[in-house]
């Protein structure tokens, strides 16, 4: 009897009966990595590939994907998504030969329902500057609100934008330097 694994060649004479097992199909998620967080909506494009023992990928429906919050949610090499609901999701893709073997990849993702309205990933409701994009956020001063968002005089004008950051003014600036007329004298 001559026995190979596709690499490996192997032959024997044996007295017995004996089965060879086979391989079940690898499943590998290309993308989004594992620990992605998405905004509700938001569109996600999942890639992924199998490796099946024996026979190639010749099919989409060999490559199933699913959430384990909202069940099926496409198949093939490469899906759009826009409809995960809120909360953590174990996304799967499964591959599956024409004998019924499977295999199959996991990732975890994160889709928030609050709102993100400077696109920086991190939700309106623990953002520590929600209105200006502050990826890192920094606090240098522990004050609670992110470094880009402090407002070191009070008068209502971020540091970012203020003219004047340490006296509060109106941000009138007559002469056009960019410093606030309170603090060009």
């Amino acid at each position: 009897m001559m026995a190979t694994d596709g690499v490996n060649m192997g032959q024997d004479d044996s007295d017995f009966v004996f089965t060879i097992s086979e391989k079940s199909p690898k499943a590998i998620i290309i993308s989004p990595a594992s620990g992605t967080a998405y905004m509700l909506g938001e569109p996600i494009i999942f890639r992924g590939d199998g490796r099946l023992a024996n026979e190639p990928i010749s099919e989409d429906d060999s490559l199933v994907w699913s959430s384990d919050k909202d069940g099926i949610i496409g198949s093939g090499q490469a899906i759009d998504v826009r409809s995960l609901s809120s909360g953590v999701h174990i996304i799967t893709l499964t591959a599956r030969d024409s004998k019924g073997n499977s295999g199959a990849d996991f990732i975890a993702i994160k889709i928030s329902q609050e709102g993100d309205d400077d696109g920086d990933k991190i939700e309106n409701n623990v953002d520590n500057c929600p209105r200006v994009s502050n990826f890192d956020q920094a606090d240098f001063d522990k004050d609670g609100a992110g470094d880009r968002c402090d407002d070191f005089d009070h008068d209502g004008w971020q540091d970012d934008i203020d003219n004047c950051r340490s006296i509060p003014n109106d941000q009138k600036d007559s002469d056009k330097d960019g410093f606030g007329d309170v603090c060009d004298g």
